[in-house]
């Protein structure tokens, strides 16, 4: 039995389409697996950020957290998602991002009473262009030390003046006593 015409189109008509299907099917597997890397190298990158970076949605809940989230407030990045960007700043300060303009950023330097730090706390507004939704990014930087070698800088230029002073005090009051000294001894 012969097949039709009809029935060979129709047979290489599936047959195209099958290779059609596959072709488009490993085009998709390999978009798949470049997404993935591109997924681990952003997520190693964000990881690998010393600041701690936190992502919040519009009313403070944390959607994401780095790891040096942990290094600085002791809290695994995990146990932070889905609570409020509050809970790991001083309760005294609450969070600004509220505060922040729509165009653009805040930059404030606040002491953390809870682990005795100077925090320098950078928010940024992020909007989704496709959703509208509005989020923000908060990156927290640790500048206690940096504010411990500013005091001793400060200090130790007063320190030094004070120095300057009592030479200059001491130059001025030996002037005239050397003076007196010569006509006594005259």
């Amino acid at each position: 039995m012969q097949a039709t015409p009809e029935a060979t189109h129709v047979n290489e008509s599936i047959a195209e389409r099958a290779q059609l299907l596959e072709h488009a099917l490993s085009g998709q597997a390999e978009m798949l697996a470049e997404a993935r890397r591109a997924h681990a190298l952003l997520a190693s990158t964000f990881n690998a950020i010393s600041d701690a970076i936190i992502v919040t949605d519009a009313a403070g809940r944390v959607s994401q957290a780095n790891d040096a989230v942990e290094a600085l407030f002791h809290r695994r990045p995990s146990d932070v998602i889905g609570n409020t960007c509050h809970a790991l700043l001083d309760e005294s300060h609450g969070c600004p991002h509220a505060e922040t303009p729509a165009d653009g950023v805040i930059e404030r330097e606040m002491l953390s009473h809870a682990n005795d730090r100077a925090l320098n706390l950078h928010v940024s507004r992020v909007a989704d262009p496709e959703s509208g939704n509005v989020g923000f990014i908060h990156v927290i930087r640790d500048v206690t030390r940096e504010r411990v070698i500013e005091r001793h800088l400060i200090q130790a230029e007063r320190m030094t003046l004070a120095g300057q002073m009592v030479s200059a005090v001491a130059h001025e009051v030996a002037t005239p006593l050397s003076v007196v000294a010569n006509i006594a001894e005259m």
